[in-house]
């Protein structure tokens, strides 16, 4: 583990944009940190002696909300008219938070943020094509980290200068930070020097990146520590996904190519790629 994500730090936004909820018609999630992130939530309210959640005035004035739970967040999150989320293993985290069973209806997933960003115009267009009076706008709630790429907002900005039709907002809200872990990446260093010493020429090891966030942190390190072309000429790239793999290609393609790409985003996934890889 090199990687490590700090939440208390954006507690405060994650609170507010949860407290307001209904100001959106829709939510995005796009790592299972977001999920990490509301669960630090709810722990830090239960542990609480101060209830820091307003009720709406709607609400029944003797249901006094003493402490955020699940159950609240499910309330607040069944108002939207949909979920997105990347990864079906987040949204069984997400479901797992929230104590509801699958729901189909209410939350969509794909695989990787471009997938879901033409599930998110295709919705869309295809409400602007009913006879749903209720679609003068697309307000997006967009929860993500600190080094979260830019995709999803591209994809929707490109939407909305293409085409006319009903207002188009997001909303993205950093909720959580990821920081590398510096003893952590001492050991990966000390790790590549030393194997690489032991190696013969034509022997590589595999390096596999399982986010967009962990790629930049570490290459970037790499790089101003100068074992790039270490990684370079003496390891096999591997990637979870399209995302993280787009992410090399745009940025780092001068040093490396990805040898295999998950077929799905999973670690399993990355076994098997790999194993199919070393087989051909």
């Amino acid at each position: 583990k090199v990687l490590d994500f700090e939440y208390d730090e954006y507690i405060n936004e994650l609170k507010d944009k949860i407290v307001r909820l209904k100001e959106y018609d829709y939510l995005i999630i796009t790592s299972s940190r977001v999920i990490n992130a509301i669960n630090n939530l709810i722990k830090k309210e239960m542990d609480s002696n101060t209830n820091t959640f307003s009720v709406d005035n709607n609400e029944n004035e003797n249901n006094n909300i003493n402490k955020i739970d699940d159950d609240y967040i499910w309330r607040r999150f069944k108002e939207l008219k949909g979920i997105y989320i990347v990864g079906k293993k987040t949204k069984k985290q997400f479901l797992k938070l929230i104590n509801q069973k699958d729901d189909d209806y209410l939350i969509k997933t794909k695989n990787n943020a471009t997938e879901l960003s033409k599930l998110i115009i295709n919705d869309i267009q295809l409400s602007c094509k009913s006879d749903d009076d209720d679609n003068e706008g697309f307000k997006y709630l967009y929860l993500c980290g600190n080094r979260s790429l830019d995709i999803i907002e591209n994809e929707l900005n490109d939407y909305k200068i293409n085409n006319i039709g009903p207002d188009i907002s997001l909303s993205k809200t950093v909720i959580y930070r990821t920081k590398l872990m510096n003893e952590s990446y001492d050991v990966f260093k000390d790790y590549i020097v030393n194997k690489m010493n032991d190696f013969n020429d034509d022997q590589k090891i595999w390096l596999i990146f399982f986010s967009p966030s962990g790629v930049d942190v570490i290459l970037k390190k790499a790089i101003n520590d100068d074992i790039i072309d270490m990684i370079n000429n003496n390891c096999l790239i591997g990637t979870i996904g399209k995302t993280t793999k787009s992410c090399i290609d745009e940025n780092y393609d001068q040093y490396f190519n990805v040898e295999v790409v998950a077929s799905t985003p999973s670690p399993q996934g990355v076994k098997s790629s790999i194993y199919n890889y070393n087989q051909s």
